[in-house]
């Protein structure tokens, strides 16, 4: 990695000594940015995030190796600090790396002024977050597919709290029961318009839940009103899920059509 040396921007005021030192050798990128987004200093951990050596990266501006789709809340956010309406921003954004990857990094900026209040240039910190960017995709991805499995299984699924209340309603019960979800989510299980209306389905329905809230896994068959009014024989299960301490943080509640 090219070394920093004096013939680059000098660094102005006190300390000048202690914040070369901190600059060159900090962690995270550093660099001193001129208002036209050319790279007027950059430090070795800057270059390694992005690719580039040293001399490089100075031959360049932010813009040239900013990914399109982030430049203009970048410049929008430039143009804030040298307007006086803001005084640093941070936002996530990418870059591209030389060998064209894209990098994701949080980039923290605030603007240097001089002794009469003269925008100078801005110092500019930069997160390597590309790991993150990764997990964060995983867990989206990881999610759609459990979220595509949840709709289109065969089986009636809903998602309830310790305590009964509805969180969530897959696809195949809306569908079967001709509900929609601002119907049924957030009500008490038991209250649900699916059950047949029938005296002791909600106090067994209830008992149920309680039971399942306590660890245990109730099943038996009931009746369920689908759209239109007729009514289905379903196998019902409740079945509690526990956290790695060992309480009960979800029950998840499954109808099979014994039709």
């Amino acid at each position: 990695m090219t070394e920093l040396t004096s013939s680059t921007v000098p660094l102005p005021g006190e300390g000048e000594d202690a914040f070369r030192s901190a600059f060159a050798y900090a962690a995270i990128g550093m660099a001193l940015v001129g208002l036209d987004g050319r790279w007027l200093r950059v430090n070795a951990a800057a270059c390694e995030l992005l690719g580039y050596t040293e001399a490089e990266l100075l031959a360049r501006t932010f813009q040239d190796i900013t990914h399109p789709a982030d430049l203009r809340t970048d410049l929008a956010h430039v143009a804030e600090l040298l307007a006086g309406t803001s005084r640093s921003y941070r936002m996530e954004k990418r870059y591209y790396h030389k060998a064209g990857t894209v990098v994701w990094v949080l980039l923290s900026v605030s603007l240097v002024r001089g002794p009469g209040g003269e925008p100078l240039h801005f110092i500019s910190q930069l997160q390597d977050i590309t790991g993150m960017k990764r997990t964060e995709e995983a867990l989206r991805s990881t999610r759609r597919r459990l979220r595509a499995i949840f709709d289109n299984t065969f089986q009636f699924i809903t998602l309830l709290d310790p305590a009964g209340i509805i969180l969530e309603v897959n696809q195949t019960a809306l569908r079967v029961s001709g509900l929609v979800p601002a119907e049924i989510v957030r009500r008490p299980f038991w209250a649900a318009p699916w059950w047949r209306p029938d005296p002791g389905t909600e106090q067994r329905v209830r008992d149920a839940v309680a039971r399942a809230a306590a660890g245990d896994v109730v099943r038996y068959e009931v009746a369920v009103q689908v759209a239109g009014g007729m009514a289905m024989t379903i196998d019902f299960s409740l079945s509690p899920v526990r956290n790695e301490m060992g309480e009960v943080v979800l029950l998840i509640a499954e109808g099979r059509d014994l039709s």
